[in-house]
């Protein structure tokens, strides 16, 4: 087999081609790493802008893809510190594409919901696919 064969204008020029679409269809369709455009800036979002992206899916930078699939609120009793949100909650993830997580922070990518980092625990034994994030 010849190798500068396989390195000819032409092969060059479909690579780049194929190359520059591929990066075309990431940039306008794939998680937005660099903080792209936001509705919603989820990373400190009160509990009804959470509960508006239950069935919305969320990318983390390890690959995983994790649905938001409820979004509880904890109950209120006297007043909250003026630096935390006005109502806590628990928002509960299933993973749909990946393996298993461990409990850490992770960066995740939401599509309208920007770019943040967020803190992962165990749904339980039963479900080793459930995550859960705590707001306060």
């Amino acid at each position: 087999m010849d190798i500068l064969g396989l390195f000819s204008r032409r092969n060059m020029l479909l690579g780049l081609g194929g190359a520059a679409a591929t990066g075309a269809f990431v940039m306008a369709s794939g998680p937005a790493w660099a903080g792209g455009k936001t509705d919603v800036p989820l990373n400190t979002a009160a509990y009804d802008d959470w509960s508006a992206q239950v069935n919305s899916n969320f990318t983390a930078h390890t690959g995983q893809v994790l649905k938001l699939v409820e979004v509880q609120a904890y109950p209120v009793s006297g007043t909250r510190p003026s630096e935390v949100r006005t109502q806590g909650f628990v928002a509960r993830f299933d993973i749909t594409r990946g393996a298993a997580m461990a409990e850490g922070r992770y960066l995740v990518a939401h599509p309208r919901g920007g770019t943040f980092e967020i803190f992962l625990t165990k749904g339980g034994p039963d479900k080793p696919l459930r995550m859960l994030a705590d707001f306060n």
